[in-house]
Protein backbone atom coordinates (compact mmCIF):
# COMPACT_ATOMS: atom_id res chain seq x y z
CA UNK A 1 0.00 0.00 0.00
CA UNK A 2 2.09 2.62 1.09
CA UNK A 3 5.31 1.73 -1.07
CA UNK A 4 3.40 1.51 -4.49
CA UNK A 5 1.75 5.47 -3.08
CA UNK A 6 5.16 6.12 -2.69
CA UNK A 7 6.95 4.99 -6.54
CA UNK A 8 3.80 7.13 -7.84
CA UNK A 9 4.77 10.01 -5.95
CA UNK A 10 8.21 9.69 -7.00
CA UNK A 11 6.98 9.14 -10.84
CA UNK A 12 5.04 12.56 -10.76
CA UNK A 13 6.53 15.51 -11.88
CA UNK A 14 4.33 18.28 -9.61
CA UNK A 15 2.92 18.01 -6.43
CA UNK A 16 4.61 14.73 -5.58
CA UNK A 17 3.68 14.97 -1.95
CA UNK A 18 0.30 15.83 -2.47
CA UNK A 19 -0.17 13.03 -4.68
CA UNK A 20 1.57 10.70 -1.62
CA UNK A 21 -0.62 11.92 0.79
CA UNK A 22 -3.87 11.28 -0.99
CA UNK A 23 -2.94 7.91 -2.19
CA UNK A 24 -2.56 7.06 1.12
CA UNK A 25 -5.70 8.82 3.10
CA UNK A 26 -8.06 6.23 1.90
CA UNK A 27 -6.27 4.04 3.78
CA UNK A 28 -5.85 5.71 7.11
CA UNK A 29 -9.32 6.72 6.75
CA UNK A 30 -10.02 2.65 7.12
CA UNK A 31 -8.59 2.03 10.01
CA UNK A 32 -10.30 5.31 11.38
CA UNK A 33 -13.58 3.41 10.58
CA UNK A 34 -12.25 0.06 11.38
CA UNK A 35 -10.69 0.95 14.49
CA UNK A 36 -13.15 2.44 16.82
CA UNK A 37 -16.84 1.67 17.89
CA UNK A 38 -19.52 3.28 17.02
CA UNK A 39 -19.56 5.53 20.01
CA UNK A 40 -16.74 6.12 19.88
CA UNK A 41 -16.22 7.21 16.59
CA UNK A 42 -19.01 9.63 17.31
CA UNK A 43 -17.22 11.48 19.73
CA UNK A 44 -14.11 11.40 17.53
CA UNK A 45 -16.20 12.58 15.01
CA UNK A 46 -17.20 15.62 17.53
CA UNK A 47 -14.09 16.56 18.62
CA UNK A 48 -12.45 17.12 15.41
CA UNK A 49 -15.20 19.65 14.55
CA UNK A 50 -14.50 21.96 17.33
CA UNK A 51 -13.03 24.92 16.59
CA UNK A 52 -13.61 24.44 12.88
CA UNK A 53 -15.62 25.60 9.64
CA UNK A 54 -18.76 24.42 10.06
CA UNK A 55 -18.09 22.45 6.25
CA UNK A 56 -15.18 20.66 8.04
CA UNK A 57 -15.48 16.84 6.70
CA UNK A 58 -14.27 15.49 9.91
CA UNK A 59 -13.57 11.80 9.11
CA UNK A 60 -10.84 13.55 6.63
CA UNK A 61 -9.99 15.51 9.59
CA UNK A 62 -9.41 12.24 11.60
CA UNK A 63 -8.18 10.34 8.51
CA UNK A 64 -5.05 13.11 7.86
CA UNK A 65 -4.21 12.70 12.16
CA UNK A 66 -4.67 9.27 11.75
CA UNK A 67 -2.26 9.20 8.93
CA UNK A 68 0.48 12.00 10.63
CA UNK A 69 0.66 9.42 13.64
CA UNK A 70 1.11 6.43 11.84
CA UNK A 71 3.95 7.82 10.29
CA UNK A 72 5.36 9.21 13.16
CA UNK A 73 4.62 5.75 14.77
CA UNK A 74 6.08 4.02 11.56
CA UNK A 75 9.48 6.07 11.40
CA UNK A 76 10.11 5.57 15.07
CA UNK A 77 9.47 1.87 15.54
CA UNK A 78 11.63 1.03 12.12
CA UNK A 79 14.94 3.32 13.85
CA UNK A 80 17.78 0.84 14.84
CA UNK A 81 15.82 -2.34 13.60
CA UNK A 82 15.55 -2.18 9.81
CA UNK A 83 17.60 0.59 8.16
CA UNK A 84 16.11 0.31 5.00
CA UNK A 85 12.53 0.63 6.18
CA UNK A 86 14.00 3.16 8.66
CA UNK A 87 15.13 4.98 5.22
CA UNK A 88 11.40 4.51 3.67
CA UNK A 89 9.50 5.58 7.03
CA UNK A 90 11.86 8.97 6.72
CA UNK A 91 11.54 9.33 3.20
CA UNK A 92 7.24 9.32 3.92
CA UNK A 93 8.12 11.63 7.21
CA UNK A 94 9.84 14.16 5.18
CA UNK A 95 6.88 13.85 2.10
CA UNK A 96 4.03 14.70 5.04
CA UNK A 97 6.63 17.13 6.95
CA UNK A 98 6.72 18.93 3.49
CA UNK A 99 3.20 19.25 2.64
CA UNK A 100 2.42 20.26 6.41
CA UNK A 101 4.78 23.12 6.65
CA UNK A 102 2.61 24.28 3.37
CA UNK A 103 -0.98 23.57 4.86
CA UNK A 104 -0.91 26.44 7.50
CA UNK A 105 -2.35 27.28 11.14
CA UNK A 106 -5.22 24.86 10.73
CA UNK A 107 -3.19 21.39 10.26
CA UNK A 108 -0.58 23.04 12.91
CA UNK A 109 -3.88 23.49 15.08
CA UNK A 110 -5.02 20.00 14.59
CA UNK A 111 -1.70 18.50 15.77
CA UNK A 112 -2.00 20.29 18.81
CA UNK A 113 -5.23 19.62 19.60
CA UNK A 114 -4.32 16.01 18.84
CA UNK A 115 -1.30 16.07 21.39
CA UNK A 116 -3.45 17.93 23.86
CA UNK A 117 -6.41 15.42 23.92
Amino acid sequence: MVDAAESKAKSAAQSANIVFFAECLPYAAAIVHTGTSLSDFVKAKEWAREGQPAHTDAVSVLAVLTFIYLVERGTQLSKGRDDQKFQKWQSIKRRVDNLLRGAGPNIEGSQRKRATA
